[in-house]
């Protein structure tokens, strides 16, 4: 058990241990932490402004400012004194300098003194231009700040920072703006009303030296999903990132644009505003962000590169294929009463994977057999894998954890909605370049037709769910099926075994339970009564 202590007026959290002797918890006071800025000849530079920020562990490089009390003042010409608790982000300011940013460990005994050097402003002289040569007027110039590895002094880790792009200006009649820039490396980027967002080169600017930045009109892309050769259901992602070559001038600028499209109903979608060049469309699974931050894509797809030129309206279809270089970890194939299974969803969770929300991690249990068997959670449940068989009834998962339990759920689409068929308990190998583990499903079926009453008349419109339960107490197939006007609900391409009858509706039925045997074409009536 811990014990958790938040500063006064928003600032950071400390965690200390809770006392099992009773004893009281003791939480130290910040440490004062003294900051000089000193420009390159090691001269103080008065007057300027520092401030603290806690450094982010799960989003960003910083998160918040600390509170104003724990900010540094000026006690000194070029001395500041502050508090920090933890480790923090110091940033800079002063006039004619270029901002200068450090990441400062914290200290929990004693002061600790930092010195930050400060770099002075030089100008440059951006020109925006089209393709002609033409200057455009009236265009926003930003730039970005890189880090440049040949300085390694305190104050230098301008990539520190989590907003590092600024608005710099807009150019006048003659397309022209003056941009201030210090020694490391910039990308700059144009944009314009009649223009598409234009990324830049990477540099390191020269005082008094002047950039080009030639305009061009936005590239459009419309396309399809598909998924052998059926169009893949809405909600997918396609990911566009421009790529130039190797060697390019704009290779490694950070402008380069990033597009996220949905996919609609029939799998379509749409890009706008892409800047001309070479593009790479990646399509994506969907995946719930959790507490660790955004997700990764659940399985990696082939990236297909097109060129979009100034101004043009692409067309393609995108073809979903598994990346050679995403090695399958775990592969099966579903097969009801011997015939591949298409269409069928099937999905991977881990068990210690939290739900979103607060509620407690999934518990698992081992048996004495050593089997490994998955007790229901308090929250929902989050699936970090899934995808639909092919026509031959094949899945195949990636990208996941060496020698670690998953649990494997099957569903199909039957009576439009979604039908819990088979889950089990399945491990990877040792191992990402091992063979994959085998995980088939074979099922047997039947066919049921429930006749439901009650009070000696038809019951029509009746949710009732069938479900099949373990000795464990574990669910391992869930059907839900409506009762038609007349009382009568046909399932077809029911597993095999035992099963018992929920109505949903607040009531009870009799007979409760009824086992299908494979092939068979059962018929059950069932009354229900109110509770």
């Amino acid at each position: 058990e811990q014990l958790v202590f938040g500063f006064p007026g928003g600032g950071p959290w400390i965690r200390r241990s809770w006392p099992r002797d009773g004893r009281a918890v003791r939480v130290p006071r910040p440490a004062a932490v003294t900051v000089a800025l000193v420009d390159p000849s090691g001269a103080a530079v008065p007057q300027g402004r520092v401030r603290f920020y806690q450094v982010g562990e799960q989003f960003r490089p910083i998160d918040r400012a600390l509170p104003a009390s724990m900010q540094p003042v000026e006690v000194a010409p070029g001395l500041y004194r502050g508090s920090a608790p933890c480790e923090v982000v110091a940033v800079a300011s002063a006039d004619g300098y270029a901002p200068a940013m450090a990441q400062l460990p914290g200290s929990r005994r004693g002061g600790a003194n930092h010195v930050l050097t400060m770099l002075p402003l030089h100008w440059i002289t951006v020109r925006t231009v089209d393709r002609h040569g033409t200057a455009v007027p009236g265009a926003s110039v930003r730039i970005q700040a890189h880090a440049n590895p040949e300085l390694h002094f305190p104050g230098a880790q301008w990539d520190a920072l989590a907003n590092d792009r600024v608005h710099v200006g807009r150019t006048d009649e003659q397309g022209l703006v003056r941009v201030p820039v210090w020694d490391t490396f910039l990308s700059l980027q144009a944009d314009h009303p009649a223009f598409g967002p234009t990324p830049g080169p990477k540099l390191r600017p020269i005082p008094e030296q002047t950039v080009d930045l030639m305009l061009r009109r936005p590239a459009r892309v419309v396309g399809r999903l598909t998924f052998h050769q059926r169009p893949a259901s809405a909600g997918f992602r396609v990911r566009a990132l421009q790529q130039p070559p190797p060697g390019h001038v704009l290779d490694g600028s950070g402008w380069l644009d990033e597009q996220l499209a949905v996919t609609g109903a029939d799998g379509g979608f749409a890009f706008r505003g892409l800047d001309t060049g070479i593009w790479e469309l990646r399509p994506e699974l969907p995946l719930l962000p959790g507490v660790e931050g955004a997700a990764e894509p659940g399985s990696s797809f082939r990236a297909v590169q097109v060129m979009v030129a100034e101004d043009q309206e692409l067309h393609l279809t995108l073809e979903a294929e598994r990346t050679a270089l995403a090695t399958p970890q775990l592969a099966g194939t579903i097969r009801l009463d011997g015939v591949p299974l298409a269409g069928a969803l099937v999905r991977l969770r881990e068990p210690t994977r939290r739900a979103v929300g607060t509620g407690p991690p999934t518990r698992v249990r081992r048996d004495r057999g050593g089997r490994t068997h998955f007790e229901p959670a308090d929250a929902p449940i989050v699936y970090s894998h899934h995808l639909t068989t092919d026509s031959f009834g094949d899945f195949a998962f990636a990208d996941l954890r060496p020698d670690t339990d998953y649990e494997l759920r099957v569903d199909v689409l039957g009576q439009d909605r979604l039908q819990f068929l088979q889950r089990r308990v399945v491990r990877t190998g040792p191992g990402t370049l091992a063979s994959p583990v085998r995980a088939d499903v074979d099922l047997t079926t039947g066919s049921l037709q429930l006749t439901c009453t009650m009070h000696g008349q038809s019951a029509g419109n009746r949710m009732l769910r069938l479900r099949q339960v373990g000795s464990d107490g574990g669910e391992f197939a869930r059907f839900e099926v409506l009762t038609s006007a007349y009382g009568v609900a046909t399932v077809d391409r029911l597993p095999a075994g035992r099963w018992t009858i929920e109505p949903v509706h607040g009531s009870s039925c009799r007979p409760a339970e009824f086992t299908l045997r494979p092939g068979e074409s059962a018929s059950l009536q069932v009354e229900l009564s109110l509770h």
